[in-house]
């Protein structure tokens, strides 16, 4: 089984229970979130603003600094290190990193997914007709008003991406089926006014059987 580079990480998002306290005295101000389990925290955000600087109290308590301006909390999301094969969705970032590391199996063909789903048609000189378009979306598709239209735009480049990626499988006979996709479906999409922000999730089955869900934020 052939290893690749991560490039894009996909991040448990780690339930918030409360916001019982804000320590305006303190300097910066922050603010206490509690959960069930903090273990593996690695990125806090309130009101999508990532924040500075946070401290793992214990297991169920994180304080958070509070980002300068920022005076009510409409949202906030704590995301792990980690990525594990649950119905929840992970977050979806990219980057390298400090520390590389090689992935396989749904993890990889989720990457790919991911990749090809954003990749505009057209970039790719040498295959020009690859790409699910969804970064010519940006900007488009976060009004609720449109919900409707905006749905069936960002089913369109799930689809449009799940037949690319297979059609480009038919020819790898070696590929493990953890690595070959065997279907693609957006799951839903939430618009966050406030943000400015679509929020759609993608759920993807391998031949497998081995399902990965994903987190978009546009």
């Amino acid at each position: 089984m052939a290893n690749t580079l991560e490039v894009v990480k996909f991040r448990d998002v780690i339930p918030v229970h409360a916001m019982p306290r804000v320590f305006l005295e303190m300097d910066p101000p922050a603010v206490e979130l509690k959960g069930r389990d903090f273990r593996t925290a690695d990125q806090v955000y309130l009101n999508g603003y990532r924040v500075d600087d946070f401290i793992v109290m214990d297991q169920q308590t994180i304080i958070a600094q509070i980002p300068e301006g920022l005076r009510q909390f409409r949202t906030v999301s704590v995301l792990s290190s980690g990525f594990t094969l649950t119905s929840k969705p992970s977050k979806v970032d990219f980057e390298i990193g400090a520390k590389t590391r090689r992935i396989r199996g749904v993890l990889k063909l989720m990457q790919l997914f991911c990749k090809v789903l954003l990749q505009s048609p057209g970039s790719d000189i040498f295959n020009p007709t690859m790409g699910g378009g969804l970064q010519d979306l940006v900007g488009t598709v976060t009004s609720a008003d449109a919900s409707t239209r905006n749905m069936v735009l960002l089913s369109q480049a799930v689809s449009n991406t799940a037949s690319q990626i297979k059609s480009t499988q038919v020819n790898s006979p070696g590929l493990p089926l953890s690595e070959r996709l065997l279907r693609a479906e957006l799951a839903d999409i939430k618009f966050v006014r406030q943000l400015d922000e679509a929020r759609a999730r993608v759920r993807l089955v391998s031949m497998s059987g081995v399902v990965g869900v994903a987190a978009v934020e546009l």
